[in-house]
């Protein structure tokens, strides 16, 4: 199916860690050139996208259990969730974290994560090969405009 085997790891990963690797292909898609983004802006991102999620799921009613199969998410559980996604998926090879060698503490907002052994197009692909929620489907999509025509539903 796959050559890379960093790309076969991605299709087995949990729908969270997919839709955190979704907010972080979103947040490198959005500006040229970029290698890295802050995790601070990955976290409200993917806030975002599991509140569409949840508001999707019920039509109207937020459901945030029916997001994250945890209960209910705030920014700050958010954060959480994505510094230990960091990790996980940095022992995979999946991402890098970006800081400075002087600083090896940097605060949240100031962290930064690039992708690992894949690139952005390999990992949309990987994404939408496993993903069944049209909502993430539609927010990759849109992160991918050369994988699918714009949609118009607003997600920034």
């Amino acid at each position: 199916m796959f050559a890379n085997p960093v790309t076969t790891a991605v299709l087995s990963l949990s729908a969270m860690a997919r839709r955190f690797l979704a907010a972080i292909l979103y947040e490198i898609q959005q500006k040229e050139d970029v290698e890295a983004v802050l995790l601070h802006k990955v976290s409200s991102r993917l806030h975002k996208l599991l509140t569409m999620i949840a508001v999707d799921s019920e039509r109207g009613a937020v459901d945030t259990e029916a997001a994250t199969g945890e209960g209910v998410v705030d920014a700050t559980e958010v954060e959480d969730m994505c510094l230990l996604l960091v990790q996980r998926l940095e022992a995979m090879s999946i991402l890098a974290k970006r800081t400075g060698k002087a600083l090896p503490m940097v605060e949240f907002q100031f962290q930064a994560v690039s992708l690992g052994a894949l690139d952005a197009e390999e990992l949309a692909i990987a994404l939408l090969k496993v993903e069944d929620d049209d909502t993430v489907r539609e927010f990759l999509e849109r992160g991918s405009p050369h994988l699918c025509p714009e949609t118009g539903r607003n997600i920034n």
